[in-house]
């Protein structure tokens, strides 16, 4: 993972791991490791950010990629016990076309099964894999990516996102331009 990303957050801090918890470098972790609302050494778009992209004891990766959609990658149960399984990874998505678009895009999902929950849940259309499968997956996304800029890569592929879902992606775009590596406002001295 390496590299922290642009929050606003100092260079050489680690991504959080599993739970939701991060560490500033040359800090101790007061508090278990969770970032405070006003801690001083965070910045002030840093502060923001955090809560939407780090939950507390939640680990569900988005995969919002341009010639995909939004899925959501969360542990998948066990098919005996129904408890969450250390061995698959449950793909979801709002869109059933999200889920083909991936599987188009990624030969290691070849001949997966797109279901629909059967519940009225927030992600109906799900794949169910192994581990090492989405591993595949994620590299086979990597390999793959081609273009050079997301919102024009979005807009290409406008009939199978959706107008809405590219619309979204805007938004999004917008609402984390606010957030820069100087900040407005009282914020971190800049690091050499």
């Amino acid at each position: 993972m390496g590299a922290a990303p642009s929050v606003g957050l100092r260079p050489g801090t680690k991504l959080p791991k599993p739970g939701g918890r991060i560490h500033l470098p040359g800090r101790p972790e007061p508090n278990g490791g969770r970032v405070p609302a006003q801690d001083p050494h965070v910045s002030v778009a840093a502060r923001a950010a955090l809560p939407m992209l780090w939950t507390e004891n939640i680990d569900m990766p988005w995969i919002i990629d341009p010639r995909v959609g939004l899925v959501s990658a969360v542990v998948g149960d066990d098919p005996k016990t129904g408890k969450p399984s250390s061995t698959t990874i449950m793909l979801r998505a709002r869109r059933r076309q999200h889920l083909e678009n991936l599987r188009r895009l990624s030969p290691a999902l070849a001949g997966t099964r797109i279901t629909k929950a059967n519940k009225d849940l927030d992600y109906p259309a799900r794949i169910v894999v192994d581990r090492e499968v989405f591993v595949q997956v994620m590299a086979e996304l990597a390999r793959s990516l081609n273009y050079r800029n997301v919102k024009g890569e979005a807009a290409r592929n406008v009939a199978d996102l959706g107008s809405d879902f590219v619309a979204a992606m805007h938004t999004v775009h917008a609402t984390l331009a606010r957030i820069k590596d100087a900040p407005s406002g009282p914020d971190l001295p800049k690091t050499p």
